[in-house]
């Protein structure tokens, strides 16, 4: 019989590729026929022999990727960093403070609800008891649910769940941060090719990148600089993730409560890897204003330029201190599309010909764009 002539089909990832395959070749050895219409006696024979060969593909590339430590998922995921050593981020709740005014010697105890404009629910951690005159006082809060969800900007209102006609029900947010989100697997496979591509030198760059980023998962972004505060220091200056809907341009800086927790994890004799004095610091962030003379002068210019200019500066960000070349300023504005001409009259207050310069522990982001047009 023809059957008896038949090659065993390769190994392909779809159960129709595999069908395929064992038709064709069926039809080497008798053309005529076709394995797979129904009404032929080889058509359930087929069908079997295919399902199992793409069965048996799919649990052969499941268990190659799940022996990596890059193709794992779930708990073999989780089993993969402690063997590696490195501590998966956990969630955090937010916790800050919001303004709240009242008078009348009123209280506000402990566990007193507020809630945000999106719904998303914070309590008090701390009492607070207002003077007989109206005064404005700070309240410390968390949030109820654990996620970077709840992190929330200075200036943003927040409703007091307490009716009292001598607290005013409307708190303004003094910040509130530091909330994270569980580490999904991108985030836990992203540590794990920087554990496997750091140096094998204790205390490298790598190293304290990865503590940090390990520390906590609204940690998005690091720098270190190895001597930033003279020989046998290594300053550390962390970034937290950016919250949805903001540009990528923004910097999100984490709160005072995860640079001391940090800087206590650091201070750990288990964490602590060569005889470095490890300082934890925020970045500051300065505007630059920038002066143009442009050529058109339309509002869809001057947006492209907007933007070009941000890019350039944010593909700039460091920690140690750095210049933006002031010819890079200008090429930034001449690749903008729809610029025909331009004059720099001023970058930074300095003059037409500065550079940006951004002292140690500082970023630079495009400040305040003064336009006007060419040849006025």
């Amino acid at each position: 019989m023809a059957l008896l002539n038949l090659k065993i089909p390769r190994f392909v990832e779809t159960l129709r590729g595999v069908k395929s395959a064992f038709n064709a070749e069926y039809r080497e050895v008798d053309p005529k026929l076709d394995a797979f219409k129904p009404t032929n006696l080889l058509y359930p024979l087929g069908t079997v022999i295919a399902y199992l060969m793409q069965q048996l593909y799919q649990l052969i590339r499941v268990q190659a990727s799940e022996a990596t430590p890059f193709g794992a998922t779930g708990t073999n995921l989780d089993e993969w960093l402690a063997i590696f050593g490195v501590t998966i981020p956990s969630a955090e709740r937010a916790t800050g403070s919001v303004a709240v005014t009242g008078s009348n010697g009123r209280s506000i105890p402990v566990g007193t609800s507020l809630i945000r404009l999106d719904g998303a629910v914070f309590v008090t951690t701390s009492p607070v008891t207002f003077g007989a005159d109206t005064e404005t006082v700070s309240v410390a809060v968390e949030a109820e649910e654990i996620g970077a969800f709840a992190n929330t900007t200075i200036g943003e209102e927040l409703q007091l769940g307490i009716i009292d006609d001598h607290i005013n029900p409307v708190a303004i947010s003094e910040g509130i941060a530091d909330g994270a989100d569980p580490a999904d697997e991108d985030t836990k496979k992203a540590l794990m090719k920087e554990r496997v591509s750091q140096s094998r030198v204790a205390g490298s760059a790598a190293d304290y990148r990865l503590i940090t980023k390990s520390f906590s998962a609204n940690i998005d972004r690091v720098f270190v600089e190895p001597a930033g505060r003279g020989p046998g220091t290594v300053v550390i200056f962390p970034l937290a993730r950016n919250p949805e809907g903001t540009e990528y341009w923004e910097v999100t800086l984490p709160g005072t409560g995860t640079l001391a927790a940090l800087q206590a994890h650091f201070d750990r004799d288990d964490v602590s890897k060569t005889n470095d004095r490890v300082v934890l610091e925020g970045l500051s962030v300065r505007q630059v204003p920038v002066s143009i003379a442009l050529t058109p002068n339309t509002a869809a210019v001057r947006l492209a330029v907007q933007d070009s200019l941000r890019q350039r500066f944010f593909d700039a960000y460091a920690a140690k201190g750095y210049a933006i070349p002031n010819s890079e300023i200008r090429g930034a504005i001449s690749s903008t599309d729809g610029e025909i001409s331009h004059t720099l009259v001023d970058v930074d207050g300095q003059g037409p010909d500065a550079d940006a310069v951004a002292s140690f522990g500082e970023l630079l982001q495009v400040g305040e764009l003064i336009f006007t047009e060419e040849g006025a």
